[in-house]
């Protein structure tokens, strides 16, 4: 029963780091001349006065920032994947309570995941339908990854309802 409860935090540890990455990357979306996360974008400047004789281009520049002006699904995006970080690391230390048997009740943990999950596919669905509004983009693994944690998420509050916890001496 304890590996399980080694196995249990370790995998809510990963899940929390999943979102963390998820959240703070800058590569959610990206075409031929462009990548962006929440926070920051980049974008290829290509120059006229940079052509070789053979009319190839010699160098680019890649011109990167603070992403200003955000529309409103952006900031929705923003501050639905910030409450799920916070949730997956309270999901995270109530897993360690319980395993370090400071509580008992291992469902407070599993109720706290399900909202993680909750949260996280509203900020990544707001992301997606508004992000498909642009053309020839791909999702990158920033995006790909906070799907991940949320999968994650969802696995670790099964787990907590499936697992049995130790039976209390009287």
């Amino acid at each position: 029963m304890a590996l399980l409860g080694i196995i249990y935090c370790g995998i809510i540890f990963m899940g929390t780091g999943f979102a963390i990455l998820s959240t703070a990357g800058n590569y959610w979306i990206a075409n031929s001349q462009e990548y962006r996360g929440l926070w920051y974008a980049c974008v290829t400047i290509y120059s006229a006065n940079n052509l070789s004789p053979n009319g190839f281009l010699l160098n680019n520049y890649l011109v990167c920032g603070a992403i200003k002006n955000e529309l409103g699904w952006m900031i929705a995006t923003k501050a639905f994947m910030i409450i799920g970080c916070l949730t997956y690391s309270a999901a995270f230390v109530l897993s360690l309570l319980n395993y370090l048997k400071l509580i008992k009740n291992r469902k407070i943990s599993g109720a706290v995941l399900i909202a993680t999950a909750l949260f996280l596919v509203v900020g990544l669905s707001v992301f997606t339908i508004k992000a498909n509004q642009y053309k020839n983009i791909s999702y990158r693994w920033s995006y790909i990854v906070g799907w991940c944690s949320t999968v994650i998420s969802i696995a670790s509050a099964v787990l907590c309802f499936i697992i049995k916890g130790d039976k209390e001496s009287v």
